[in-house]
């Protein structure tokens, strides 16, 4: 985790919260200049993840075109609102250590009758 201060005060504030517990985070990796942005765990990225966590990496790109939000091949969701492209990715970490891909099933963002394209392997 990239910043373990914010972390700590997260676990504080839910101890107080039994019903509610961390099940892992996010963060995202923006544009700089005319470099896209990577949707790639970067080595930063990997050193703070741990097993039993979800983690969504966000890329964020400046909207060349409107996009409907779908489900891509990787398992990731994408699409654009605004001004910005945005594709979600999902990751674990095996208890080897290994980051995962696992699939996104987000209803609320594209439709209920609408399905992932394929598992994730």
């Amino acid at each position: 985790m990239s910043n373990p201060r914010a972390h700590k005060r997260i676990e504080r504030f839910l101890a107080n919260i039994p019903q509610l517990s961390v099940i892992g985070d996010f963060h995202s990796h923006t544009m700089w200049g005319y470099s896209k942005a990577a949707n790639a765990l970067s080595d930063i990225d990997l050193e703070g993840m741990e097993p039993d966590n979800v983690y969504i990496l966000v890329g964020v790109n400046d909207r060349l075109r409107e996009v409907s939000w779908k489900y891509n091949d990787d398992g990731s969701l994408s699409g654009t609102t605004d001004e910005h492209h945005f594709r979600l990715t999902a990751y674990v970490v095996t208890d080897a250590g290994e980051p995962r891909k696992v699939p996104i099933h987000c209803p609320y963002a594209i439709g209920f009758d609408v399905r992932p394209l394929r598992a994730v392997r």
